[in-house]
């Protein structure tokens, strides 16, 4: 017959230096049954499937899309000298490259100082800026211009840095003829 000494017990008998044996912090269980293990082997039947007819299809374009973010002033659609060298570079990349099926959006973006009202009327006019910019010296299939106004932060705007980062254009081109490496 098996002892078991209530925890509390063992607990204080431990504390006196007293060895003990039979100590259990959990009620014993009854044994349980093993499960009786099968003498011969299942035989399983599986239907056999035609396998699926093999069909060759030819590859289309990959779409490449490439973003380049720009940023703008406090309260301003003008576009800075350090924004303008990076839209003439997305330019010249765009030019030496033979593309086909482009798209290009423009997203304007702002912190969230002022009305809500205001800024969006402020990211359509930040976001029409670069788009006449581009349309001087890209061609394209498919603009789309969207003003976002205060709605899609990437940063804080409990900060100077962070409202910083939010006044932002962002410009998506995508081309379905081949990859288009611009540097963001």
């Amino acid at each position: 017959m098996k002892l078991t000494i209530p925890t509390k017990t063992c607990l204080a008998m431990a504390l006196a230096g007293v060895l003990i044996t039979g100590c259990s912090s959990t009620p014993e269980k009854e044994p349980v049954e093993e499960p009786i293990a099968a003498t011969e082997p299942v035989q399983m039947s599986v239907p056999e499937e035609e396998p699926a007819p093999v069909v060759v299809a030819e590859p289309e374009p990959v779409l490449a899309v490439h973003k380049k973010t720009i940023h703008f002033e406090f309260d301003s659609a003008e576009i800075t000298s350090d924004s303008r060298q990076k839209l003439v570079q997305l330019i010249s990349t765009a030019q030496n490259n033979d593309l086909v099926n482009t798209r290009i959006v423009i997203q304007g973006h702002t912190d969230a100082t002022g009305p809500k009202t205001y800024n969006e009327t402020l990211s359509q006019e930040r976001a029409k800026t670069v788009e006449m910019f581009l349309k001087a010296n890209l061609n394209s299939e498919e603009w789309k211009v969207e003003g976002l106004g205060e709605s899609q932060p990437i940063a804080t705007n409990e900060n100077p840095d962070g409202r910083e980062m939010n006044r932002r254009v962002v410009i998506e081109y995508m081309s379905s003829n081949k990859p288009l490496a611009l540097v963001q």
